[in-house]
């Protein structure tokens, strides 16, 4: 696959500061994500894209209604992870049922275990559902180790 030239507007430098839910503040925040976003370190280097997109919910889950799938390309670490739980929080407060595709997922540590373990706590406080697909390689094995592997997995999906 060729390299793609990202436009300069299209770039956000990493930090570790990303919104994030104030669980101190008694007013509430909303963060307006947009649907794909590109994390590049210091010298132009792409770190993750984080994509949402909405699909019909397959039959197989009895609902009827939009699912939403968000997909991580790239590393997802202590300068990307909170940005992940961003995406996933927001897309679990509009929709019954959330897809995180990691199957192009490089580097997935401690940070992308604790967005993750956040995003399934949020949704499990309103009733909705987190599902993971594509899940391989390092990312499994930190599921495994932190005890996430009990949110569910989907092998093949939308």
């Amino acid at each position: 696959m060729a390299a793609r030239q990202l436009d300069s507007s299209e770039l956000i430098p990493a930090r570790r500061d990303w919104p994030r839910l104030d669980v101190q503040s008694r007013e509430p925040r909303t963060v307006l994500l947009p649907t794909v976003t590109t994390v590049v370190d210091g010298d132009g280097v792409t770190l993750v894209t984080i994509s949402r997109r909405d699909c019909p919910a397959p039959p197989d889950t009895g609902r009827h209604d939009t699912s939403t799938v968000v997909a991580i390309d790239g590393d997802v670490d202590g300068d990307t992870g909170c940005l992940l739980r961003s995406v996933l929080e927001e897309a679990l407060s509009e929709r019954d049922l959330v897809y995180c595709d990691l199957g192009r997922a490089g580097y997935f540590g401690a940070a992308g275990a604790n967005a993750l373990f956040a995003a399934q706590r949020h949704a499990r406080a309103r009733g909705r559902t987190l599902v993971l697909r594509g899940v391989h390689g390092i990312a499994e094995m930190v599921l495994a180790v932190t005890g996430l592997d009990g949110i569910a997995v989907l092998r093949d999906g939308p």
